[in-house]
């Protein structure tokens, strides 16, 4: 699932495993959904709500990160000859990047069987 992305050091090559239990952790202390909520929600559905989750503070961080670029760049920049931008200054890997694509983006979409594939399996978890 989609899920994996959102993992603290995962990375494409190691796809962690992501029990029911996690998704219902990240879901209920992360995302902030209740119980009842989550419980109504389709695979496909849990996935658009992790997806614009892990979206929306990537973007927060993001901003951060420019805001303390710019702030930088106007300190220093009356102490150098040179015209400076905020580029220049603090290159982010996010720079390079002209679409502003998340990981999330990278992962290919899951298809109904394998969502239930992974569902049955996940269940089969929570029974042991």
């Amino acid at each position: 699932m989609l899920l994996l992305v959102f993992l603290p050091h995962n990375t494409e090559d190691e796809k962690k495993s992501f029990c029911i239990t996690e998704q219902l952790g990240f879901a209920l202390g992360a995302v902030g959904l209740t119980l009842r909520d989550w419980q109504g929600l389709t695979p496909e559905e849990w996935t658009a709500v992790a997806d614009s989750y892990a979206t929306s503070h990537e973007m927060v961080m993001h901003d951060g990160w420019e805001r303390m670029r710019m702030l930088a760049t106007i300190t220093i920049q009356p102490h150098v000859k040179n015209r400076l931008t905020p580029d220049t200054l603090l290159p982010l890997p996010w720079d390079n990047d002209q679409t502003q694509t998340t990981q999330a983006a990278h992962v290919p979409p899951v298809g109904k069987d394998e969502a239930r594939e992974r569902l049955v399996s996940l269940m089969k978890g929570v029974k042991d």
